[in-house]
C-alpha cells in the first residue's frame, strides 16, 4: 500500500513523501475522487506518513518557510531573511494575490488575475539574491481562501483550491517546483485522492509539513507570558479574548526552544507574515539560532522533497545527505489530533482551549476567543467563532 504514495510518475498522481512526520487533522469521511479503483483507503500510520518534514535533515539544519501572504510585511521579512543568508519558501494565499477574500468572491468577480501590487511583491521576493548563496527565495502554494480546512470541504472545492492557486502563481515558480502546503496542514487520504485527480497534479509535491512554530504552547501568569515548549507567531499576535498579545521577544524564545527540544534541533520551520511581529521575532530568532550553530537551506533541498521534486521532472537546488533517522516511538495519543480542552474532554486541560497531539503528548494549539467546539469522531475539533488565520 505504501506504493500508492511514491510512484506518482507511474499513477499520474499529487507526489507524497514517506518519511515519517506528524498530521494536522483526524480522519477524513467526506468523501474520495473515486472509492471503487485501486486508490483505496489507506492506514492511519500510512496517512501521516504523506506529510513531508525536514527530520531527515542534519543535525542543526533548518528550513524556513513563512505563510499567509503576502502581506504588508513580506517584502521586509524576504529582505531580511535573504541578507542573512537565510533561503525561504513563501506559501501564499490566492485571496492575498488577488486582493479577494474568498475563492467563491474571486469566481463571482470573474476570476481576475494577481493585482499590479502583488506582481511587485513577488517579483521583489523571488528576485532577491540570498548571501553567500546562489539560491533565491521560493513561491508556492498554500491554497486559495485559507478557509475551512482540506477535510471539511467538498471535493469540488478542494479541487479548486488547489489548482487555481497554482495557476495565479506558476509565473513566479521556479524550476518546476509546484510545493504545497494546505491550511492548518489538513490532510487525509481523501483529500490525497481528491487532489490528486485534478489535471496537472502529477508535478505538485505536498503536503508539506513542519517540525517547529504549528502549536501556540504559552503560558500566561498574570500578564506574563511564557513560552516554555514551543510557539506560533500568528497566535502570538492573537492569543484570544481578552488575553494581552505575546511580545515578540517570548514568542521568539518559544521558537528557540521548540526548536531545540521538541523539533529535534532540525527540521522544517513555521512562520507568518500577517504582522510586523513577525518580522521582529525573526530578528531575534535567527541571529539566535546562528549563535547556536545552526545553518539554513532552502525547502527543496531536504532530502525526501528533493528527491520527489526530481522525479516529478523539477529541477531542485542540491539535497543535503540524509542522516541516520531516530528510532521510531510509540504516541500516547493520536498524533496530529485537534482537542478541545475541559473537565468533560478526553485529554482534560484547560475549558476554551483547543490542544493538538504532537509527538505523543498533548499541547496547547490555541486559546479560544469565545468557547471550543466538539466536533464527530474523526474531525478535528475546533474555537466556536474565532476568525482567526493560522497554520
Amino acid at each position: 500500500m505504501k506504493t500508492l504514495w511514491t510512484v506518482p510518475l507511474v499513477l499520474g498522481m499529487f507526489c507524497m513523501a514517506n518519511v515519517a512526520c506528524t498530521a494536522d487533522t483526524g480522519e477524513d469521511t467526506t468523501g474520495g475522487a473515486s472509492d471503487g479503483d485501486e486508490n483505496k483507503e489507506v492506514s492511519e500510520d500510512e496517512l501521516r506518513s504523506s506529510l513531508y518534514t525536514g527530520s531527515a535533515l542534519p543535525a542543526k539544519t533548518l528550513a524556513w518557510t513563512v505563510d499567509d501572504g503576502p502581506n504588508g510585511s513580506t517584502v521586509e521579512i524576504a529582505k531580511y531573511l535573504a541578507e542573512e543568508g537565510v533561503p525561504a519558501t513563501f506559501f501564499v494565499l490566492g485571496r492575498q494575490v488577488t486582493g479577494t477574500s474568498t475563492r467563491d468572491s474571486w469566481v463571482a468577480k470573474g476570476k481576475p488575475g494577481v493585482t499590479a501590487a502583488m506582481k511587485t511583491v513577488l517579483d521583489t521576493v523571488v528576485g532577491l539574491p540570498v548571501k553567500g548563496s546562489n539560491l533565491h527565495h521560493l513561491i508556492a502554494s498554500h491554497t486559495f481562501t485559507h478557509g475551512d480546512p482540506m477535510v471539511s470541504l467538498t471535493t469540488t472545492a478542494r479541487q479548486g483550491e488547489m489548482r487555481d492557486a497554482m495557476t495565479l502563481i506558476e509565473p513566479w515558480i521556479e524550476g518546476r517546483m509546484h510545493l504545497v502546503r494546505t491550511p492548518y496542514g489538513s490532510w487525509s487520504s481523501n483529500v490525497f485522492k481528491d487532489l490528486s485527480a485534478v489535471s496537472g497534479s502529477s508535478t505538485y509535491v505536498g503536503n508539506i509539513f513542519w517540525n517547529a512554530g504549528g502549536d501556540f504552547d504559552c503560558v500566561l501568569n498574570g500578564s506574563t507570558w511564557t513560552c516554555p515548549n514551543g510557539a506560533a507567531d500568528w497566535a502570538c499576535w492573537k492569543p484570544g479574548k481578552g488575553r494581552p498579545a505575546v511580545s515578540p521577544e517570548v514568542c521568539a524564545q518559544g521558537y528557540l526552544n521548540e526548536i531545540e527540544g521538541r523539533g529535534g534541533k532540525r527540521g522544517v520551520v513555521l512562520t507568518h507574515d500577517v504582522s510586523a511581529n513577525s518580522l521582529a521575532m525573526t530578528k531575534i530568532v535567527i541571529p539566535a539560532l546562528k549563535a547556536k550553530g545552526y545553518t539554513f537551506v532552502r525547502l527543496d533541498q531536504v532530502p525526501q522533497i528533493n528527491a520527489d521534486l526530481k522525479a516529478v521532472g523539477a529541477t531542485p537546488a542540491p539535497a543535503l545527505s540524509t542522516p541516520t533517522a531516530p528510532p521510531a516511538t510509540t504516541p500516547a495519543c493520536r498524533e496530529g489530533g485537534v482537542y478541545c480542552g475541559g473537565m468533560y474532554s478526553k485529554i482534560g486541560g484547560e475549558k476554551g482551549t483547543l490542544y493538538r497531539c504532537v509527538n505523543g503528548k498533548i499541547s496547547i494549539m490555541y486559546h479560544c476567543a469565545d468557547t471550543c467546539k466538539s466536533q464527530p469522531s474523526g474531525t478535528p475539533d475546533s474555537c466556536r467563532s474565532d476568525g482567526v488565520s493560522g497554520p
